[in-house]
């Protein structure tokens, strides 16, 4: 049988066994998924025999970094961001680690919007997956991220080809808005208040532009 199962740390809240397992059962795949909950002091010395016994997996965090230099090869892509998501065996049974965070995140962007081709996103705020998604942007799209400066931008900003140093005060040309902004919870009102204040000065409803408020 195979192994597959979810790397992270506190994750015992996840639903994904139950999720992978039940497609297991329904496509009829002799396989099964658990979950591999670490301590990151633990870390070093446990990872090991358990890749060994998988035929893949998926990372979560805080091990995305640190499970790169365990892998036989990590993906041009994985590279660029820094970080893995997915690991699988190739056909040499070596363990490769790839990163499906910001390919994930363009094919839902255009399940929402239509084709991407020519369209201008405006990306908010550098949390989470926002170095992903900017490695990961389609040649034909271009994209725009604001954020206040900070070393962390200016980190994230060297996965692109240009940096334009800018105020961004009219979005008449941005056809998605998206939200990237690390936040606690209590101030996710003010976030969300910030966004749409700027749409209505913008015109946004008018114009049918796309604001997607949590990605």
């Amino acid at each position: 049988m195979q192994q597959y199962g979810l790397i992270g740390s506190q994750i015992a809240h996840s639903l994904s066994p139950r999720l992978q397992n039940l497609a297991f059962a329904k496509a009829h795949v002799a396989a099964n998924y658990a979950l591999y909950d670490i301590n990151p002091t633990d870390f070093d010395v446990a990872i090991q025999p358990i890749l060994a016994d998988l035929n893949g997996a998926n990372v979560t965090t805080p091990y995305k970094q640190a499970i790169m230099a365990k892998l036989d090869e990590v993906t041009p892509l994985a590279q660029k961001t820094q970080a893995v998501n997915t690991v699988y065996r190739d056909k040499h049974g070596r363990l490769i680690g790839d990163t499906t965070d910001g390919k994930g995140f363009w094919l839902a962007l255009q399940y929402q919007i239509g084709v991407l081709t020519g369209q201008h996103v405006l990306l908010i705020g550098c949390g989470g997956a926002a170095r992903a998604i900017m490695a990961a942007k389609p040649s034909d799209v271009t994209l725009t991220v604001a954020n206040r400066p900070s070393d962390h931008f200016d980190e994230y900003a060297k996965v692109t080809q240009t940096l334009l140093e800018q105020p961004l005060d009219d979005l008449t040309q941005i056809d998605a808005l998206l939200n990237q902004m690390s936040v606690m919870l209590m101030q996710q009102r003010l976030v969300c208040t910030m966004i749409k204040q700027f749409c209505r000065r913008n015109k946004c409803e008018q114009r049918k532009l796309k604001l997607i408020l949590s990605i």
